[in-house]
């Protein structure tokens, strides 16, 4: 079944006059609302007497009068022609009230669409839940809350009028009384004035007076409204033959804002209420307009995105927000220096402390400058060959096989009078610091056994404590793990872990064999020359 329609364009019968509903024109300015609407399946039919429709922005407000019956199983469509046309998203709301004023039906979700100027080619269909009782919504708005009002009655209806015939309006009110047409009797219909807007009321037009059988109505006079109402409608007519009245009035000439109001009209145009109309878009003079309608705004700053140094430690920031609308910061580089030109400035992150040297890897020193941009880096220079890096102050690239430091001493001989305590730092991430050698070593070796070549490939592949440049030691380096007075083992068990009668590669040839490279034993610490495919012990130093 094809659904039933209602459109506030349709022309409605009251007391026998016809009176056409107010806001259907066509103006360019204006678009038309069309809903399908339909009870909720899970719902029980919903039975209404009134429909309230309401939209925001722009307070809009329709009121339908009528009986409204929806089930499952059919949809009523309704037409609200005459709504502010607008680029912005409206959220609709549909109400269902009752005989007595309670709250019977409401839509199920928002319904969002765009009010496009002109015809609306497509309808919308919305579902309508069934409300028990009458709850928090109150009761239906009337004609005085600011709506328009549209009469009508069942849909199905027709209308008798006296002996002359029948008048099918498909479904429109009616309020007749008197005898029938033709034989004496007299049909009187009483005007309607103006629908109440948010600006004023409609007089009540009066008709003229019956002769000869015809009735000329006068003229009703419209209200004149801030949001538009509708015009009265015409005089009564008394005579023998029904005579309809004069014209109902024009509505009032609405207005579109109100006090100092204020709208953007594009990204960077604003345009201001004056006399209760938008006046012309007017350019931003910061480049950016934001904000709802109503109380949009332009940006009061305007700069350029990026950042530029004010000082040698000082960066402006200037950065888009949210709103379009460009803001300025000022910030302290936390490295105490800005580089770089006006908007693509930069702190520097600074490497390290300006004329530090260290040794950067086991065989490269690192010097810290200061760059072309004004930043400091790490200037890296590589060790000779044959040469590591030693940890003095300041560091200094030497040769592994030879003892370029102090003799570390024994606690008794300390006490006796000699210099350089041998000493550890546990670094308590599987590594120990001689704090005489500067030696850095792996604290507890793997508990397998390696050729020679093996060895050199295990420290050189080695990861610890975050460092990657571990080498294999010298036989000058192991002997220098050799704790002066100490024997069975001869080496310090509390800082180099896991110190067994077991003998340690050295990364030293024999110099008269190609085949043959130095041990430690570290229970005797005693070194001797053993083949290079014999399998020993390892431990790594950087």
């Amino acid at each position: 079944m094809r659904p039933l329609t209602r459109s506030w364009c349709t022309a409605v019968l009251a007391g026998a006059l016809l009176l056409v509903a107010l806001g259907c024109s066509k103006d360019a300015g204006t678009g038309l609302l069309w809903l399908r609407l339909s009870a909720d399946a899970a719902n029980p039919p919903v039975t209404a007497s009134s429909l309230v429709l309401t939209g925001a922005p722009g307070g809009i407000t329709r009121i339908h009068q009528a009986t409204v019956q929806l089930a499952p199983n059919n949809s009523i469509e309704f037409q609200f022609p005459g709504l502010p046309a607008s680029d912005a998203p409206v959220t609709f709301a549909v109400r269902l009230y009752g005989d007595g004023g309670c709250l019977v039906g409401q839509n199920v979700g928002p319904i969002t669409t765009v009010i496009k100027a002109g015809a609306q080619t497509e309808h919308i269909d919305v579902t309508i839940a069934a409300v028990a009782a009458c709850g928090d919504a109150g009761t239906a708005p009337s004609a005085l809350d600011g709506g328009d009002v549209e009469l009508q009655a069942d849909l199905s209806a027709d209308i008798p009028i006296g002996t002359g015939g029948t008048l099918s309006t498909g479904g429109l009110a009616y309020d007749a009384a008197g005898g029938a047409i033709g034989s004496g009797g007299a049909i009187s219909g009483t005007d309607v004035g103006g629908a109440v807007g948010s600006g004023g009321t409609g007089p009540i037009a009066t008709g003229g007076t019956a002769s000869g059988g015809a009735t000329a109505g006068g003229a009703g006079t419209g209200g004149i409204t801030t949001a538009g109402g509708s015009g009265g409608a015409g005089g009564s007519g008394v005579g023998g033959t029904a005579a309809l009245g004069g014209t109902g009035g024009g509505g009032g000439t609405g207005s579109d804002c109100q006090g100092t109001a204020a709208k953007c009209s594009s990204a960077n145009a604003i345009q201001t209420c004056s006399n209760g109309y938008y006046g012309a878009p007017v350019t931003c003079t910061n480049g950016a307009c934001y904000g709802p309608d109503g109380s949009a705004a332009c940006c009061t700053h305007a700069c350029a995105v990026g950042m530029t140094c004010l000082s040698a430690s000082t960066i402006q920031i200037c950065s888009k927000e949210s709103n379009g609308c460009t803001a300025l910061s000022t910030s302290t580089c936390p490295d105490g220096a800005c580089s770089g030109s006006a908007g693509s400035a930069y702190c520097c992150h600074n490497a390290c402390p300006l004329s530090t040297v260290v040794c950067q890897t086991g065989a490269s020193i690192g010097t810290c400058k200061t760059g072309t941009d004004g930043c400091t880096m790490v200037d890296v220079s590589a060790c000779a060959a044959d040469t590591v890096c030693k940890r003095y102050t300041p560091p200094v690239c030497l040769n592994a096989n030879w003892a370029d430091w102090p003799m570390p001493n024994s606690l008794a001989d300390v006490s006796a009078g000699a210099p350089n305590l041998a000493s550890y730092t546990d670094n308590k991430d599987g590594t120990v610091t001689d704090r005489i050698t500067g030696l850095m070593w792996q604290q507890s070796p793997p508990v397998a056994t390696y050729a020679w070549a093996e060895a050199k490939s295990y420290c050189a592949a080695l990861a610890l404590a975050g460092y990657k440049d571990w080498r294999l030691p010298t036989i000058v380096e192991l002997m220098s793990t050799m704790a002066p007075g100490l024997s069975m083992p001869a080496i310090d068990t509390t800082a180099l872990l896991s110190a067994q009668n077991i003998s340690y590669w050295s990364a030293t040839p024999l110099a008269a064999s190609a085949t043959d490279a130095w041990v430690l034993i570290s229970y005797s610490g005693a070194n001797l020359n053993t083949p290079t495919t014999d399998k020993d012990y390892v431990r790594c130093v950087r």
